[in-house]
C-alpha cells in the first residue's frame, strides 16, 4: 500500500481563499442529483445524512444538488426546492450538518425549463422558444416578454431563502439543458425580442439574474455559475462564446464560475463514460478561466490526485469538482490526503445505478457502493 510520504499532493490539500471565504482544500463535491427530497422540496433525513457523510468525507466544498426555485422548474419527482418560505428550515438542519462534517455548504438554483416533465411539474414546460428539448420531444411554451423578470426574481427569491439557511455559496444553474442554458445557447433560443438575436441579447436574462442575486446577497456569500463550456452540438455554443459568457457573468457579480460540459444529446455526454479521457473537460475550463480572470471549478473524470494537483499547479482551474466518485466512495478525498490510495473504491463510470436510474425517475444508487441511500447503518470503507 502507498504511503502518504509517497502521496503528496501539498496544492490539492491546501487552504484556498475565494471571493473572501477560505476552504480548507480544493475538492468540490459537484452539484449532483439523487431524487431523495421529500414531495414538497425540502432534504429528507437520509439525503441530509447523505450530505453530512460526504462533508465529513474530507471535500473542502459540498454543493447541493439542483434545487428548483419554481414549482414548473421541478427537475425530478423528488428533487429539492427553495420556492417557499417553509423550506428554509430543513434547510438549515441541511446546512448546518454539512457544517459540523467539516466543509463549506453550497447550493445550486436551477429551472429545468422545456426538460420538464408536465406528470412532475403539473403543467405543460416552457422555454425561451416553442423549439423541443432533444429528449423529451415536448415543444415548451414559448415565454411571454413579461414573464421573463418573473422568472429572474424566482432566482433571487430562492437565493435569498438559501442564504436565510446558512449556506456559504449559490450556485446558479447555466449547463447542461436548464433554462438559463436555453437562454444562452441558439439551439433553444431562437427569439426575436431583447431576449434573443444575438449572443446579448441571449445574455440577457442570465445577466440579469446574476445581478439580482449579487445584490440581495451582498458581499458575504459566493455567487457561482456552472456554465457548459460548449454544447457538443452542431450549431450550439462553442468556446469563444462560453468564454465571452463566463467574461461577463464575472462581470455582474459572479465570483467563481464552474465549467462543465454539453447539453442532451451531446457527445460526449456531461457525465463522461468509461471511455472517455481523464481530465476531458480541463482544456475548456483552463481557457475559460483566462478569458474571464476569474477562478474556475473544473470536471470531467478527474480521478488521479496526481492529476488534480498537476491541474492546480498548471495553473489551469483553481478547484476540482468531483460527483460521482464520491457516490462510489463518500472518504475518497480522505484517502487521497493520508496516501491510501489502495483503499478507494472506484467509479467504474458505467452510468448505470446513477444516470441510468435518475432519468427513470429513480433514487439514484451505485453500481460500486450498495450502501448509498439506505436510511440506517450507512457503511463506508474507513
Amino acid at each position: 500500500m502507498r504511503t502518504s510520504r509517497e502521496c503528496n499532493f501539498p496544492l490539492l490539500f491546501s487552504p484556498v481563499r475565494i471571493a473572501g471565504f477560505e476552504l480548507a482544500n480544493r475538492l468540490v463535491m459537484a452539484p449532483t442529483a439523487i431524487n431523495f427530497a421529500k414531495p414538497d422540496g425540502t432534504p429528507s433525513d437520509r439525503q441530509i445524512e447523505y450530505y453530512r457523510m460526504r462533508a465529513e468525507g474530507g471535500v473542502g466544498l459540498v454543493i447541493v444538488e439542483a434545487t428548483f426555485v419554481r414549482g414548473d422548474g421541478r427537475t425530478f419527482p423528488a428533487s429539492l426546492g427553495l420556492d417557499q418560505d417553509f423550506q428554509v428550515a430543513g434547510f438549515r438542519k441541511l446546512a448546518r450538518e454539512i457544517h459540523e462534517g467539516g466543509a463549506r455548504a453550497g447550493i445550486q438554483l436551477v429551472h429545468t425549463g422545456r426538460r420538464g416533465d408536465p406528470a412532475i411539474i403539473g403543467c405543460h414546460p416552457i422555454g425561451p422558444s416553442p423549439i423541443p428539448c432533444p429528449v423529451r420531444q415536448l415543444i415548451p411554451r414559448e415565454l411571454k416578454g413579461e414573464e421573463i423578470p418573473e422568472l429572474a426574481q424566482a432566482f433571487v427569491a430562492a437565493a435569498g431563502r438559501a442564504r436565510e439557511g446558512g449556506f456559504d455559496l449559490i450556485c446558479l444553474h447555466m449547463a447542461h439543458g436548464t433554462l438559463l442554458h436555453q437562454f444562452l445557447t441558439p439551439l433553444a433560443n431562437q427569439r426575436h425580442d431583447e431576449y434573443g438575436r444575438d449572443l446579448e441579447g441571449r445574455m440577457r436574462l442570465p445577466l440579469m439574474v446574476v445581478r439580482g442575486v449579487r445584490e440581495s446577497l451582498g458581499p458575504g456569500m459566493v455567487l457561482s455559475c456552472r456554465i457548459s463550456s460548449e454544447d457538443g452540438v452542431e450549431g450550439g455554443l462553442r468556446l469563444a462564446d462560453t468564454s465571452r459568457i463566463a467574461e461577463e457573468l464575472r462581470r455582474a457579480g459572479a465570483d467563481l464560475i464552474d465549467v462543465s460540459f454539453g447539453t442532451q444529446g451531446s457527445v460526449p455526454l456531461t457525465s463522461p463514460t468509461q471511455e472517455a479521457p481523464f481530465g476531458c473537460f480541463v482544456p475548456f475550463a483552463e481557457k475559460i478561466r483566462r478569458a474571464a480572470g476569474a477562478p474556475v471549478i473544473t470536471a470531467g473524470k478527474i480521478w488521479d490526485p496526481a492529476l488534480a494537483e498537476e491541474i492546480l499547479r498548471s495553473e489551469k482551474a483553481d478547484l476540482i469538482a468531483l460527483s460521482r466518485p464520491l457516490l462510489a466512495d463518500p472518504d475518497l478525498p480522505r484517502k487521497w490526503k493520508e496516501g491510501r490510495l489502495d483503499e478507494v473504491r472506484p467509479c467504474i463510470a458505467d452510468n448505470k445505478g446513477c444516470l441510468g436510474r435518475l432519468y427513470q425517475n429513480l433514487e439514484v444508487r451505485c453500481s460500486v457502493n450498495p450502501s448509498l441511500g439506505r436510511t440506517s447503518g450507512f457503511q463506508t470503507s474507513n
